[in-house]
């Protein structure tokens, strides 16, 4: 297979197609891999593993029955196919017509003191495998095995399945950029808030996400030199997404897909419940502040 060359000299991967004419899509799934006490979701990886190998499968049985027979729908064909995946949550766990062959190639990482380190060596490795996309998940993320072909389906460069934080206060991992004056520093300066206010169960444009559970196009590491992901501790998202803002690339975000961040004994789920629980207690909090001002109002009154 040919390779062209992109303008900052990585190769650039010419479109697969199968023999029915059906697109070949290679996603590299990468686990940027903790080694310490609170991870959860390890194990999880090796469950989307054996998904992810089904639904490869899958697709070539397809691709194959489609070329022998020259007609036919995939829906015919599924009917005599066992579920894909009979614990999905949002029912799109199973391959539409419309859906590529996918191929996918599995890397993890184990995480040092620097995570944007770790991402840029699975994205490298990515690159070398000529895969299209860059799966990421951390391994304190849980979430349902379809979100990465429901994060496809979007068909736009980077997409986010909206988290939440894994302390307290609960809130989403979405931003906005914000730009205000520096007293130190004497000159303004870009800084980012949480949108607390954001889209429910929606597709939606963001500033930036967290890179908990996210599906990038591979040229879009390639459209600009490294460092992607730079970083002297966390915030090598935000960065990411800067770097993206500064190019006009827009960063979308997906919260229609269920996630949870760091699900920790005794910690509750991280997910938008915890978020919504969090806001009726601050929200609880405020009312009995107010009651109480108004009392002592009224009590000086009288």
């Amino acid at each position: 297979m040919g390779m062209d060359q992109s303008n900052n000299g990585h190769p650039q991967q010419e479109s697969r197609k199968g023999k029915a004419g059906t697109p070949i899509i290679k996603i590299a799934v990468c686990l940027p891999f903790y080694n310490g006490p609170d991870v959860h979701t390890f194990d999880e990886y090796f469950r989307h593993m054996a998904y992810y190998g089904r639904l490869t499968e899958r697709a070539h049985i397809r691709e194959e029955i489609l070329f022998r027979s020259g007609k036919g729908s995939w829906e015919e064909i599924e009917k005599e196919l066992p579920p894909l995946d009979v614990e999905s949550v949002t029912k799109d766990s199973e391959l539409r017509d419309e859906d590529p062959i996918f191929e996918f190639v599995f890397i993890k990482e184990v995480k040092n003191s620097l995570i944007g380190q770790v991402r840029e060596v699975l994205v490298d490795q990515a690159i070398e495998a000529g895969c299209d996309y860059v799966f990421f998940f951390d391994d304190d993320m849980l979430f349902a095995k379809e979100t990465l072909i429901r994060l496809f389906r979007r068909q736009v460069p980077v997409v986010y399945a909206l988290a939440f934080t894994s302390r307290q206060p609960v809130v989403p991992v979405v931003y906005k950029f914000i730009t205000e004056w520096n007293p130190k520093t004497q000159r303004n300066e870009r800084d980012t808030r949480f949108n607390l206010d954001y889209p429910r169960n929606s597709f939606f444009r963001a500033d930036a996400s967290g890179s908990g559970v996210c599906l990038i196009e591979t040229d879009v590491f390639k459209s600009f030199p490294k460092p992607w992901f730079a970083s002297t501790g966390c915030g090598e998202d935000m960065f990411f997404c800067y770097e993206c803002d500064k190019r006009q690339i827009p960063i979308y975000v997906d919260s229609t897909l269920w996630t949870s961040h760091k699900p920790n004994f005794p910690m509750e789920w991280h997910d938008e419940g915890a978020f919504d629980r969090s806001l009726e207690k601050t929200n609880a909090q405020d009312s009995d502040r107010h009651v109480e001002a108004l009392a002592h109002h009224i009590k000086e009154m009288v």
